[in-house]
């Protein structure tokens, strides 16, 4: 959904390495996210319990670093095609609030709980991420203010975490339960936060872990204009892959003074995996743009150019299948996600093999929507 319309039929000014990361982003959540059976997932697919990471991990950052890579394209045009700060300011906050009800909305299907349904979510905080790098964008043109507003967003995030008492608790505990985080999220979403969280209360897309999630989005603002330097694509391969090995080196040196987490969105987790997200996006980069092979990657390619749509939708039709019952041999009712797994895939595979090829088979139905939709240059927008 647009501004004007819900659906494109030709993708403006778009760089398809950035589609194809998109996807390729897209792609790894859907697997993460959709295992046949949760009791047997295989370890990098699973999100690290709380300090430390996986490659799981690297999914969601890696999104919002997208996001924010995109932005310096996006709103640039717009500005540089003559269309007014405040129509474009507008935009912005109409597309924040339809990210904050989608995720709401989300949360919300398919039963309706409105007494205990989750607040915070995947899509709310990366439409405050876009929100606040968009405001940024908007207000200077400059990647080192960025860079400086970003730094000065996990400064805030750093002390609330390590200075701020919290009661009951004191200052500086980075534990599950008793750190800032933690608290502000069970006094302001008391009863609606994320009911697996590794503390009661907690959420691990709550309010305080915003600040350094939209460093990871100013971070991709910068690497955004980067890419659009008019350097050949080698000097801005090489620029890129410079400032990927920084990042790297500083998240781990700020692992040692609070450790990388995501449940947290520590800064040494947002700087830590911008660094790998700049990787991620050199690959396609120079697979696209540098080496022209874009044949292979268009599955992906075209998963990246309806991200959010295949986010969103293929959310909502595995929160149908778990809604959804059967009656089973023994008379018990069985969800129909687990009546399709146990029959089509546990029923001959070992437990995580089975649970992963469920995984793949529902992202391979995915893709084959996408790779529809991109035939017929549908491009479903918010």
């Amino acid at each position: 959904m647009s501004e004007n319309s819900s659906i494109k039929t030709t993708p403006a000014n778009r760089l398809l390495s950035l589609d194809l990361f998109r996807g390729l982003a897209i792609a790894a959540m859907i697997l993460v996210n959709n295992a046949g059976d949760w009791g047997h997932v295989f370890g990098p697919l699973r999100h690290a319990r709380w300090h430390g990471w996986t490659m799981a991990d690297l999914i969601f950052p890696s999104f919002v670093f997208i996001m924010g890579t995109a932005l310096p394209l996006a709103l640039g045009r717009r500005l540089g095609e003559g269309e007014s700060r405040r129509r474009v300011v507008g935009s912005v906050f109409r597309r924040t609030i339809i990210l904050l009800l989608l995720g709401f909305l989300l949360n919300l299907l398919p039963q309706f709980d409105f007494p205990a349904v989750r607040v915070p979510g995947v899509l709310q905080r990366l439409a405050l991420c876009y929100l606040l790098a968009s405001l940024v964008f908007l207000g200077s043109r400059r990647p080192a203010l960025w860079s400086a507003a970003a730094f000065a967003l996990m400064a805030a995030h750093w002390a609330v975490l390590a200075l701020v008492p919290v009661p009951g608790y004191g200052h500086g505990v980075l534990e599950p339960e008793g750190n800032a985080a933690w608290y502000i999220d069970s006094r302001l979403f008391a009863g609606h936060t994320y009911r697996l969280a590794p503390a009661p209360g907690f959420d691990p897309e709550g309010l305080l872990g915003t600040l350094s999630a939209a460093a990871t989005a100013f971070f991709g603002m910068a690497a955004g204009a980067w890419l659009q330097k008019e350097r050949t694509a080698q000097e801005r391969f090489r620029g890129l892959f410079a400032a990927a090995n920084g990042m790297l080196a500083a998240g781990l040196a700020m692992n040692a003074f609070m450790p990388i987490n995501k449940n947290l969105w520590t800064p040494a987790f947002a700087v830590f995996t911008a660094g790998f997200a700049l990787y991620f996006l050199l690959v396609c980069f120079w697979l696209v743009e540098v080496k022209r092979r874009l044949c292979p990657a268009l599955p992906f390619v075209a998963l990246g150019s309806n991200a959010l749509a295949v986010y969103v939708f293929s959310s909502l039709a595995a929160k149908t299948l778990v809604a959804i019952t059967v009656p089973a041999a023994d008379g018990e009712a069985l969800s129909l996600k687990t009546a399709i797994h146990t029959t089509l895939f546990a029923s001959w595979m070992e437990p995580y093999t089975a649970s992963l090829a469920y995984a793949i088979v529902y992202l391979f139905l995915w893709i084959g929507v996408a790779v529809l939709l991109y035939r017929r240059k549908l491009f479903i927008r918010v």
